[in-house]
């Protein structure tokens, strides 16, 4: 119905953009960089991430960009996190270089990613954060002091290139995970940081093709800056991907170098903290079947 009003009655338009958005749901799943690797028990999280032929992908991939801004773009409802109260705990409980990865069911492109997870954004800290670390007076954060004080705490690439969100943006979702790099020396940090805000202003990669260092999209801006991550590799659509859902699947487990922290969950009604094992079940029931 939502694609029906999208291409209204242009007929003309109606098989490509059809076509389109079925190859932006096999697109739009992961990211990547670095060398491939294959995790234990992979086969309950993310087997046969590729939901669409593959001639219909090389057919339909040069429009990924037009079709990615369209499905980026519609949203039919907020995020059952979006209350300032509840983002206000989140944030409380972050520490600059976590992880936050969402899932939010009210926008199309929550349905056309396969898996919960869609995205992630990494947390920079507040202004004084960045001050203990010794990374607020670093030339290339300078000159985004204004947004850092006015709230923008994350970075993140998606649609609109790499750039800082606040947490109104970032957590307007119906889930959170939350994952610490268990790599926290001060200079590493701070490399990772200065990697992270010299990426800003970079392009989004709507092709999801990590050989193309132009451009970047969410998990890929994380391995950018923080390598040392490891997250796991899978091959899809011949483009070595992260997928999302498999990056807090094997971090649940305690397979990465990510420590998990917190899972929090909306449903409308309420908000709670189901834990890590109901994390892994939930990730592992979107891929059943």
């Amino acid at each position: 119905m939502i694609l029906g009003l999208l291409i209204g009655r242009g007929t003309a338009f109606r098989g490509v953009i059809a076509a389109a958005v079925l190859a932006v749901l096999a697109l739009l799943s992961a990211c990547a960089h670095g060398p491939a690797k294959t995790q234990p028990d992979a086969g309950r999280c993310c087997a046969e991430a590729e939901r669409q032929p593959r001639w219909l992908v090389a057919m339909i991939e040069p429009a990924a960009p037009v079709v990615g801004q369209v499905v980026g773009h519609i949203s039919w409802r907020s995020g059952y996190l979006s209350e300032p109260g509840i983002q206000e705990r989140i944030v409380a409980g972050l520490q600059p270089l976590d992880l936050v990865f969402v899932s939010s069911k009210g926008r199309l492109s929550g349905h056309t990613i396969p898996g919960l997870f869609q995205h992630a954004a990494i947390y920079l800290g507040t202004e004084r954060d960045l001050q203990a670390l010794g990374m607020w007076s670093h030339p290339g954060m300078a000159p985004h002091h204004e947004a850092i004080r006015r709230g923008a705490m994350f970075i993140e690439a998606d649609m609109k290139g790499v750039h800082l969100s606040p947490p109104s943006v970032v957590l307007n979702t119906d889930r959170a995970v939350t994952l610490r790099p268990r790599i926290a020396t001060r200079g590493w940090r701070q490399r990772a940081l200065a990697t992270l805000f010299s990426e800003l202003g970079n392009r989004f990669d709507f092709n999801f093709d990590a050989g193309q260092p132009d451009r970047l999209f969410c998990l890929e801006l994380a391995c950018r800056a923080m390598p040392e991550l490891q997250l796991p590799r899978d091959m899809v659509y011949g483009r070595e991907t992260i997928i999302p859902d498999r990056a807090v699947y094997e971090a649940a487990r305690g397979h990465l170098r990510l420590r998990f922290v917190d899972y929090v969950v909306g449903d409308g009604r309420s908000v709670h903290h189901p834990g890590r094992a109901a994390l892994t079940s939930d990730i592992a029931g979107k891929w059943s079947g």
